[in-house]
């Protein structure tokens, strides 16, 4: 009996294997997938059609492909350029189209439309402002000349700004009511089938996608729930696959309870004071050093992160490569050298001032802020702005206070610094830069040599490091959970928000 016993579970345990190892390998068609996610759609329409920012993370990936993507290595390859080449003065770049891409509404893919989408495009047009000339050389291959060599375009097109729809759709009449099923049309793997305003949206398998074979499933549904303990409630009752954006305490629980929970760095957070006002403290290099030595960024961290967050001692995390900076080993806590520093700056007491921040912004790490300062008598009060207040005290400046904020993690870091640091930017008007720093930024922009752009990149991190232009806290985490039948999302793989849904499927 025993032997019998025996025999009966090395072959379950040889044929639960097996399964595992054929359900890794072979993908299965069919089922609809289900995505929670806790940002509703204000805007989910074409590209050429958006005039200001929209969320649209995981949800248009699905309809739009890219004229380039990331790899799992972080690397820019192309999608719907098959192949480029880059002149050795890296002002002419000439673009190969993939040849048989279909949109949706059978309209080819070619160099005509990529001309449309460039010439046309109202969100983030200035990004394609450095092209002086396309010639169209023939139906797939296109010629771009540039005024100067712009190391973020590509990058750029791997993101909302390489997203390519129909022009044929792009120009047909339509109402508010049906802009985003008239205008929404891409080469994407999936077709756009409805959707209701922070509700739902839903998708359905585009037959003729240029993947042959893909993708494996029937459609896809996105359901928007904002309260965090709801969409995880939800989740947990087996009604989506894939819960976004989980916050750290909730992903934990799920972790704990046996789900499939993944992530990878997603923004920085800092504090940046108004160090360009000469009657501000903040002018002060050692009023900017005694703030960085005042808080205690593991700890907030630690408090706040369940495990998900990490302590920054520089603006870029060691996770990317391109920007972190090895030699700069950081400064530690320590609330004496931060009273020191006040006093040898004129400010033995203390000052009053204020922290800006989001009404949205995480509470409990604010207050621990705020309690750390007050420890070396820096009396911060809570300035809690929303979001419309917010872009105009970046816009017009500040006075008297630090504001707390993010910057982006993008795979060629340059970009980050220059959308949230340059100086002609809006995110952060008052903050001090050194002489040199604008000029450093360009050069990391227009450097064609990958390795030299790597350099200027660094040389960027370190004088803001060496200046305390900002305070670095910590890196917030890009977080998914899901069930533990779903396979091959690319999710955390390839790039913050980019996923791979040709080739995601479910097991049953």
């Amino acid at each position: 009996m025993k032997k019998m016993i025996r025999f009966i579970t090395i072959m379950l345990f040889i044929g639960f294997s097996f399964f595992q190892v054929c359900d890794a390998a072979e993908p299965q068609y069919g089922g609809v997938l289900r995505i929670i996610d806790n940002v509703g759609t204000p805007s989910l329409v074409a590209t050429v059609d958006i005039k200001s920012g929209a969320q649209y993370g995981v949800t248009r990936h699905t309809i739009m492909d890219h004229l380039f993507r990331y790899d799992s290595e972080g690397n820019m390859t192309p999608e719907l350029v098959e192949k480029f080449d880059i002149s050795k003065d890296g002002k002419t770049m000439t673009w190969r189209l993939r040849k048989g891409v279909k949109f949706h509404d059978g309209t080819e893919f070619n160099a005509e439309a990529v001309e449309y989408h460039i010439r046309n495009m109202k969100y983030g047009a200035k990004r394609f402002a450095n092209i002086e000339k396309i010639d169209i050389i023939d139906p797939h291959t296109m010629r771009l000349v540039l005024k100067e060599y712009d190391s973020t375009l590509l990058w750029l097109s791997a993101y909302i700004y390489g997203e390519i729809g129909s022009p044929t759709a792009a120009q047909k009449p339509t109402t508010p009511e049906r802009e985003a099923k008239d205008h929404l049309v891409g080469t994407g793997p999936f077709k756009f089938v409805d959707w209701e305003r922070d509700v739902s949206v839903k998708m359905t398998r585009f037959e003729d996608y240029w993947q042959k074979g893909k993708p494996y499933l029937d459609g896809l549904e996105f359901l928007f729930i904002k309260d965090p303990m709801s969409a995880s409630m939800v989740f947990q009752a087996g009604q989506a696959h894939i819960l976004v954006g989980p916050i750290p305490q909730v992903a934990a629980d799920l972790k704990k309870k046996g789900y499939n929970v993944i992530s990878s760095d997603s923004h920085t957070m800092y504090l940046a004071g108004d160090g360009a006002n000469p009657d501000s403290p903040f002018a002060d290099k050692r009023v900017r050093l005694a703030v960085e030595y005042a808080i205690d960024r593991k700890a907030i961290s630690d408090f706040i992160g369940h495990g998900y967050t990490k302590p920054l001692t520089q603006i870029c995390p060691p996770s990317l490569a391109m920007g972190y900076h090895p030699s700069i080993e950081g400064r530690a806590y320590d609330p004496e050298m931060a009273k020191k520093l006040l006093a040898e700056a004129g400010y033995p007491n203390g000052f009053e001032t204020r922290i800006i921040a989001m009404v949205s912004d995480d509470r409990d790490a604010l207050g621990a802020i705020q309690g750390y300062l007050g420890e070396v008598g820096i009396k911060a009060k809570l300035d809690l702005a929303d979001k419309g207040r917010m872009v105009t005290i970046m816009k017009d400046g500040w006075k008297n206070g630090l504001k707390f904020y993010m910057a982006g993690l993008d795979y060629n870091y340059a970009i980050s610094l220059n959308v949230f640091f340059d100086e002609r930017g809006i995110y952060n008007k008052s903050m001090i830069r050194p002489p040199g720093f604008q000029e450093a930024i360009e050069n990391a922009i227009a450097s064609f040599d990958p390795v030299k752009r790597k350099e200027h990149v660094q040389t960027i991190v370190k004088m803001m490091y060496d200046e305390a232009m900002i305070v670095p806290l910590y890196v917030y985490p890009q977080i998914f959970a899901m069930q533990k039948n779903v396979h091959d999302t690319g999710l955390c793989e390839v790039g913050k928000f980019l996923w791979t849904p040709a080739d995601t499927w479910l097991s049953r």
